[in-house]
């Protein structure tokens, strides 16, 4: 029999608005010593790690006592791993279920908070596609977020696992901001694009309506902020041939002319600025402390200045170190080791993805079968400036 249905249904769920960061395909997980637990996709559901089964089959062939069956199988092995653990099991079922499965599966499996998300708020329009609408505007006002849905019957249950530890945040009162931006100023650095990413970082985000959106910042994103190559060297450095810049970096010479030329077609403050623009910043205590120690070390008079101004203004996010229990259960290897599990840990616990460049140890989460929100940037290191 053709397998192309549940492919299908697996690109729906891909398209899926909510759906992101996947890293596991046709999974298998422990869920006791005589069963294991298939899982069709390992990623992220709304910022929080998922394990989605995706289901193409008519209605009448969904039986209750094997969909039972299985999702004890699941729950059971969710639990069973806290390294793995995820906060939400999906079920998605392309052409939907008898209402007699769905009733037993609300009520049977109701201490997991289950919820039924409600795709028929999806709009038909043209070609068979399917439009996200905005329950809260009006209709020709309509979301810009893509999914195909052929069959108005899909359905999508979520069992919550795992407690949820949602982070709402300190947010900068007035005081606050005006003294940050009186920091700015007093370290002369009022006319860089330095400033106006500080600026965009200091702006009063108790203000918007919604919830605020995070962004964990790592010692690396940190370092990029205030860097050289970031911050006007670029242009210098790249003029530079290799041999003259070992003279200066030993062999770290050519990682130098790379990372300037890379500046000078992509800025980092560029594309930093544009998720500031959207998600608030934290920093664990952890990254702060290993920041500021490279910087006093290595750092130039410049880089040391830029870092004091960083100072003021994300001294309100700075946060206790609170990594979550599922990144703390990963084994120490030689890619992963305690102080990135505090880090990248301090962020998953705040459901705030990690803007880093440290991939390796985020590759060595995922081959431990972890979905893991990041955010990745370019390695940019200080030039002594």
């Amino acid at each position: 029999s053709s397998n192309f249905g549940h492919f299908e249904a697996l690109i729906q769920v891909l398209q899926h608005p909510y759906v992101s960061g996947i890293c596991g395909v046709n999974k298998s997980f422990l869920g006791s010593p005589s069963s294991r637990a298939h899982v069709d996709l390992v990623g992220m559901y709304d910022g929080k790690p998922a394990w989605m089964v995706v289901s193409d089959r008519n209605p009448k062939h969904v039986s209750w006592p094997e969909l039972r069956s299985r999702a004890e199988i699941l729950v059971q092995a969710a639990v069973a791993n806290p390294v793995t653990r995820p906060d939400f099991l999906i079920f998605y079922f392309a052409r939907g279920v008898e209402r007699g499965v769905a009733e037993s599966f609300k009520s049977e499996f109701s201490e997991y908070q289950i919820e039924v998300d409600d795709l028929h708020k999806f709009s038909e329009v043209e070609a068979g596609e399917w439009l996200l609408v905005d329950e809260d505007q009006e209709e020709e006002s309509l979301s810009s977020s893509w999914i195909s849905l052929p069959v108005k019957a899909a359905v999508m249950y979520r069992l919550k696992v795992a407690p949820a530890i949602v982070f709402e945040g300190e947010v900068i009162n007035a005081n606050e901001y005006t003294e940050s931006i009186v920091g700015i100023v007093e370290h002369g650095l009022e006319e860089s694009g330095f400033y106006r990413i500080l600026k965009d970082v200091s702006r009063d985000w108790g203000g918007r309506s919604e919830r605020v959106e995070l962004v964990n910042l790592d010692t690396t994103a940190l370092i990029g902020l205030v860097c050289g190559i970031s911050n006007g060297v670029a242009s210098s450095l790249a003029w530079c041939s290799v041999k003259q810049l070992q003279k200066k970096y030993s062999s770290f010479g050519h990682f130098f002319k790379t990372q300037a030329l890379l500046e000078l077609e992509r800025p980092f403050l560029r594309e930093v600025a544009m998720i500031f623009r959207e998600r608030q910043p934290m920093v664990s205590q952890f990254a702060w402390k290993e920041f500021d120690s490279i910087v006093s070390v290595i750092g130039g008079p410049d880089e040391q200045r830029r870092a004091a101004a960083l100072h003021d203004c994300l001294k309100p996010f700075i946060v206790p170190d609170n990594p979550s229990e599922r990144v703390m259960a990963l084994p120490q290897t030689g890619r992963i080791h305690g102080k990135h599990k505090i880090v990248f840990g301090t962020g998953d616990s705040s459901q705030a993805p990690t803007l880093t460049s440290n991939i390796s140890f985020v590759r060595a989460a995922i081959a431990k079968g972890m979905a893991l929100g990041f955010i990745e940037h370019r390695p940019l290191a200080l030039t002594r400036d």
